[in-house]
């Protein structure tokens, strides 16, 4: 009993339309695999104060690779801030509606 497979057509390897379909379906997956590192969405980092706090004091670590590893930004005040709280208002000036100035004219 002989393993080659000689002849051209097998009962396992199908058509043409089979071995197209086959084709074609690896090949997007191939795709599918080689561009998913590059079109993941960027997740949002919760910044983790306790951690911070727990760095800082426990490990003894710079309060900047403590900000980095917690999820938090370093401000260039030197201070760990969280990166999804609003950015402080800036004050804007208003004006007060004054009411009319009726004038009356001159006798």
């Amino acid at each position: 009993m002989s393993i080659v497979i000689t002849g051209p057509r097998h009962p396992v390897g199908g058509g043409l339309r089979t071995r197209m379909a086959l084709f074609t379906t690896g090949l997007f997956a191939s795709l599918a695999l080689a561009v998913a590192p590059f079109v993941q969405p960027p997740t949002a980092l919760a910044w983790d104060h306790d951690y911070y706090d727990f760095c800082t004091k426990n490990l003894r670590q710079p309060p900047r690779v403590c900000c980095n590893n917690s999820g938090g930004v370093w401000s260039e005040d030197g201070d760990c801030t969280d990166p999804a709280a609003p950015p402080t208002p800036v004050p804007t000036v208003t004006q007060q509606v004054l009411p009319p100035v009726v004038v009356r004219p001159a006798p």
